[in-house]
């Protein structure tokens, strides 16, 4: 599913380490044979949050550290393989050991258990790798290595001395190719203490890599966590059977955006069931952001994350579809319809065998009205067989049968539109902006079948539409619908 605002999400957590990265990237949505690990991963995100709540001077620490940390896998794979390690990987493997001390320290007393973080002892690689115990951000071949070594660096520095206080140019070629030995010995100590210090730092191969994982999940949930305190975001609790129930649903995206406005969301109540439901109501009035709302937050849940919600009570779902703008189909040389029916087919195979959650953004609106009325009938009649919750949102009048459990968004059906029109500022960016403020987005259910609301004719007139356009569309419309919205006692 693309453009339903995961990538917005996504790109909010604060991410520190690049094996936080690779464990994000690593996420996908749990399907319904692994349940259990799901509600595991989020009984853990539930202590984490508990946790930076309650210690958060803790957590900058170990952010701290968490800023440190370089990727220094390729070496311990090098390591394990049996390579001679250079000066830059030890240096980096004794940066990394000392910097997740750190943070396991830390960690541990914060006294939580998250499983799979578990933070192996990295102190004797620290001691390997700092013969001197000085604990410097530093590494070479100390001279604390090797005896021999340090004679071998001590008779070199003696001899640069005489060196270079030395006038006489025969003693001076003595000193330099006696330097020039000393060099050699030194470098061939230097490079069997490395292949010394590679052999053993093989053993702590796996413990490495045991830290690795643990300080990218631990990296990733604390994002998590953040994010989730920042946004008020809330446990999604997975229920049996099929449902999907929201209650006080956002879209963080176009949250976000109002908000810089200065503006807030209207927040969505819904509770979907088995089989087919609708959503109806004026352009303009969300449904489209509905739709998205609840895909992310369905997706969201199913990947591990709190969700933009007060509560989410859902069933897992093997899948989740998204039919809506598929402008690659366009692309591929098929109309927008066409790539419509290509995707309801490959979404049908996943109905057929399994149970999922199915969004359906105004089917069959690129082929004429009378055959796309038809055809979304059809289909809402279709899935109302399949243990799988879909959602469609349409303009179709009469296409809500029996048995589909329906909701309306409010809109415009309250406004006075005769005030509205009267009103003397006719510029089509304030009326626009009024119709935007005055628009309900909250969802209603729809108890009996009901014609969808006609607003596009108000709306039209309002935005300011040629009035001689307005009369010849109203006398169409007087022949099906009275203008205020209601049916005539004919279409009754």
């Amino acid at each position: 599913m693309k453009d339903i605002g995961l990538n917005h999400v996504l790109d909010q957590l604060r991410i520190m380490t690049p094996y936080g990265r690779e464990q994000l990237q690593a996420v996908k949505p749990y399907s319904i044979d692994r349940l259990s690990n799901l509600k595991r991963v989020l009984e853990d995100q539930e202590l984490m949050i508990s946790s930076l709540s309650a210690s958060p001077q803790i957590y900058d620490h170990i952010e701290r550290e968490f800023c440190r940390i370089k990727d220094i896998k390729g070496s311990i794979k090098r390591c394990k393989n049996q390579g001679v390690l250079d000066d830059i990987e030890l240096f980096e493997i004794k940066l990394f050991a000392i910097y997740g001390e750190n943070i396991r320290k830390h960690y541990e007393s914060l006294d939580l258990s998250i499983e799979d973080v578990c933070f192996q002892d990295l102190e004797p690689v620290i001691d390997l790798l700092d013969p001197e115990k000085k604990r410097f951000a530093t590494f070479s071949i100390y001279d604390a290595y090797s005896d021999e070594l340090k004679k071998a660096r001590e008779k070199k520095r003696d001899i640069e001395k005489l060196l270079y206080n030395e006038n006489d140019s025969e003693r001076s070629e003595e000193l330099k190719q006696e330097r020039s030995k000393l060099v050699e010995e030194e470098e061939q100590l230097e490079g069997e203490i490395r292949i010394h210090l590679s052999q053993q730092l093989q053993q702590y191969g796996e413990r490495l890599e045991e830290n690795v994982i643990s300080i990218g999940l631990l990296d990733l949930y604390t994002a998590k966590a953040r994010l989730a305190i920042e946004k008020g975001c809330s446990k999604p609790l997975f229920q049996e059977g099929i449902q999907l129930e929201m209650v006080r649903g956002r879209h963080p995206y176009i949250e976000d955006l109002l908000q810089e406005e200065g503006k807030t969301i209207t927040p969505i109540n819904i509770d979907l069931k088995a089989g087919t439901n609708a959503i109806t109501g004026p352009n303009m009035g969300g449904k489209s952001v509905t739709l998205r709302t609840i895909a992310l937050n369905a997706l969201l849940a199913h990947m591990g994350f709190f969700v933009f919600a007060d509560t989410l009570r859902l069933s897992c779902f093997d899948f989740i579809h998204l039919l809506a703008d598929h402008l690659e189909s366009i692309k591929g040389g098929l109309s927008t319809f066409g790539g419509e029916i290509v995707k309801f087919n490959e979404y049908m195979k996943d109905i057929k065998r399994s149970r999922g959650l199915v969004l359906i953004d105004e089917f069959a609106s690129g082929t004429n009205p009378y055959e796309g009325k038809l055809l979304v009938k059809s289909l809402m009649e279709y899935l109302q067989r399949f243990n799988t919750i879909s959602v469609f949102i349409t303009h179709f009048d009469g296409v809500v049968g029996a048995g589909v459990n329906h909701y309306r968004v409010i809109g415009l059906k309250h406004v006075n539109f005769n005030e509205l029109i009267d009103q003397g500022n006719n510029d089509s960016k304030y009326r626009l902006k009024l119709i935007q403020s005055l628009m309900d987005y909250r969802l209603e259910p729809v108890e009996n079948e009901e014609n969808v609301p006609k607003d596009g004719l108000n709306i039209a007139t309002l935005l300011g539409l040629d009035s001689e356009i307005i009369e010849i569309a109203k006398a169409h419309y007087l022949k099906e619908v009275q203008f205020c919205g209601k049916e005539t006692e004919k279409d009754a």
